[in-house]
């Protein structure tokens, strides 16, 4: 809908400011594409392993993820790949076969290598001129070396030197306003109504971004700890980091507790959001989250749940796929 046009010129800044010279419905379709496609892979590869031992039974199922991802990487946003990905994965590695340790491996090198590259395309945009002098620029000064994929990705601790050296001094502790606020966005655009009249703050990524950086500026995320300082100094990191850690240990136990299409669609969905919002704030998991218990909710209404199958049924369930 932006076009082949916009995209190459202006790249991730492109989506950022869509709301500026492009319609509502442009807007809430590019806000939700990612949970949606992101829910939608996820129930698809859940059932598909489970009645198939496949990840991708229909070839138009992945051609679909593969292309949305492809846009995804043109765009220059990586948060949904991990959102996507880790469930991929984790749906793989329990329901399809084990993901040896040396695989992971190569994929989290190849993750960290991706990430980076994306860093650098969405920030000089798809010039490849201007890429290659930044570049050259930057190695001349010593900026890029072998370790340059890892410290991009630890990136966010500028955020919290920014953070911690100028709360309380020049920004007073928000006393759990983003707390609040993120339970408010559980309730699509209600967070963006009220904060443009002043009843709540906009998101801790929002803040940080047009008070330090501007509007126009990419990548600038937040992190657990920043945030849980911003509400309540060191005592609220440490809260806010323990609770993100013990919220992914009670979806790891509750899915094996009990394995089911359900349970595993709440935990694969909620666990790559969960993981991801270390490098966020917690607008962005109460929100999704909640979507994801909601849609979980309604497919064992309306259609039931689906138990996961014993060793044994899986072992006859893999001789039938051999013979078939």
């Amino acid at each position: 809908m932006l076009g082949w046009g916009t995209i190459s010129r202006y790249g991730y800044h492109a989506i950022q400011a869509a709301r500026f010279y492009s319609g509502q419905l442009t807007v809430s379709m590019l806000a939700f594409s990612i949970p949606v496609m992101m829910i939608g892979a996820t129930i698809y590869i859940i059932a598909s392993s489970l009645k198939y031992g496949k990840l991708f039974k229909s070839r138009l199922a992945l051609i679909l993820v593969v292309t949305f991802l492809g846009i995804i990487i043109l765009e220059g946003d990586r948060g949904p790949i991990v959102k996507i990905g880790i469930p991929i994965l984790l749906v793989r590695h329990f329901f399809v076969k084990a993901i040896k340790a040396r695989y992971l491996m190569i994929i989290f090198a190849a993750a960290l290598i991706l990430f980076a590259g994306l860093a650098v395309v969405r920030t000089t945009v798809f010039q490849p001129g201007k890429m290659f002098q930044e570049y050259k620029y930057k190695k001349s000064a010593g900026e890029i070396g072998w370790y340059a994929p890892f410290v991009e990705m630890g990136g966010s601790f500028m955020i919290v030197n920014i953070v911690t050296q100028d709360v309380p001094g020049e920004e007073p502790y928000w006393m759990g306003a983003s707390w609040r606020d993120a339970a408010i966005h559980i309730i699509p655009f209600m967070q963006g109504f009220a904060a443009r009249r002043g009843y709540t703050k906009w998101s801790p990524s929002l803040w940080i971004t047009n008070t330090y950086f501007g509007y126009g500026a990419a990548g600038r995320a937040f992190t657990v700890a920043a945030e849980g300082y911003l509400n309540f100094g060191f005592p609220g990191a440490f809260t806010e980091v323990m609770l993100v850690g013990m919220f992914i240990r009670w979806l790891m136990i509750y899915f094996s507790r009990s394995p089911s299409a359900a349970r595993a669609l709440i935990f694969l969905g909620c666990v790559g959001v969960a993981v991801m919002v270390t490098r966020n704030h917690f607008n962005l998991l109460f929100a999704a989250c909640f979507q994801i218990f909601v849609v979980a909710w309604l497919l064992n209404m309306l259609l039931g749940n689906e138990p996961q199958p014993d060793d044994e049924e899986m072992a006859e369930h893999s001789v039938c796929i051999a013979d078939s």
